[in-house]
Protein backbone atom coordinates (compact mmCIF):
# COMPACT_ATOMS: atom_id res chain seq x y z
CA UNK A 1 0.00 0.00 0.00
CA UNK A 2 1.72 3.31 -1.17
CA UNK A 3 1.70 6.43 1.43
CA UNK A 4 -0.88 8.16 -0.34
CA UNK A 5 -3.16 5.26 -0.07
CA UNK A 6 -2.78 5.32 3.44
CA UNK A 7 -3.50 8.64 3.49
CA UNK A 8 -7.20 7.63 2.30
CA UNK A 9 -7.64 4.99 3.73
CA UNK A 10 -7.12 6.89 7.10
CA UNK A 11 -4.14 4.70 8.26
CA UNK A 12 -1.59 7.44 8.42
CA UNK A 13 -0.86 9.34 12.17
CA UNK A 14 -1.27 12.87 12.24
CA UNK A 15 2.49 13.55 13.20
CA UNK A 16 3.70 11.35 9.90
CA UNK A 17 1.25 13.36 8.01
CA UNK A 18 2.42 16.56 9.26
CA UNK A 19 6.01 15.46 8.93
CA UNK A 20 5.32 14.31 5.14
CA UNK A 21 3.60 17.62 4.69
CA UNK A 22 6.76 19.68 6.18
CA UNK A 23 8.97 18.18 3.44
CA UNK A 24 6.73 18.89 0.45
CA UNK A 25 6.67 22.09 1.18
CA UNK A 26 10.39 22.51 1.68
CA UNK A 27 10.55 20.02 -1.45
CA UNK A 28 8.40 22.97 -3.13
CA UNK A 29 9.67 26.01 -2.09
CA UNK A 30 12.87 24.91 -3.32
CA UNK A 31 11.80 24.92 -6.86
CA UNK A 32 13.71 22.41 -8.39
CA UNK A 33 13.37 19.39 -10.07
CA UNK A 34 10.50 18.83 -12.89
CA UNK A 35 7.18 20.24 -13.33
CA UNK A 36 5.48 17.15 -13.15
CA UNK A 37 6.86 15.84 -10.04
CA UNK A 38 6.50 19.15 -8.33
CA UNK A 39 2.44 19.12 -9.61
CA UNK A 40 2.19 15.29 -8.01
CA UNK A 41 3.85 16.44 -4.68
CA UNK A 42 1.10 18.99 -4.64
CA UNK A 43 -1.66 17.12 -5.15
CA UNK A 44 0.19 14.82 -1.95
CA UNK A 45 0.35 17.80 0.05
CA UNK A 46 -3.21 18.73 -0.52
CA UNK A 47 -4.05 15.19 0.23
CA UNK A 48 -2.20 15.53 3.35
CA UNK A 49 -3.69 18.73 4.39
CA UNK A 50 -7.19 17.44 3.74
CA UNK A 51 -6.08 14.25 6.07
CA UNK A 52 -4.58 16.48 8.61
CA UNK A 53 -7.48 18.98 9.09
CA UNK A 54 -9.78 15.70 9.32
CA UNK A 55 -8.06 14.63 12.11
CA UNK A 56 -7.65 18.02 14.12
CA UNK A 57 -11.74 17.97 13.70
CA UNK A 58 -11.77 14.21 15.16
CA UNK A 59 -9.39 15.72 18.09
CA UNK A 60 -11.66 19.07 18.67
CA UNK A 61 -14.99 16.92 18.88
CA UNK A 62 -13.25 14.27 21.35
CA UNK A 63 -11.70 17.11 23.54
CA UNK A 64 -15.43 19.09 23.25
CA UNK A 65 -17.38 16.05 24.46
CA UNK A 66 -15.12 15.39 27.50
CA UNK A 67 -15.75 18.93 28.41
CA UNK A 68 -19.31 19.10 28.06
CA UNK A 69 -20.92 19.06 31.66
CA UNK A 70 -22.07 15.65 31.88
CA UNK A 71 -25.93 15.63 32.40
CA UNK A 72 -28.02 12.68 34.65
CA UNK A 73 -31.08 11.28 32.89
Amino acid sequence: MSFIDSIESKNVPFEDSLSELQNIVESLECGEGKLEDMIVNYEKGMKLVTHCRSLLESAECSIKQLQAPKQDA
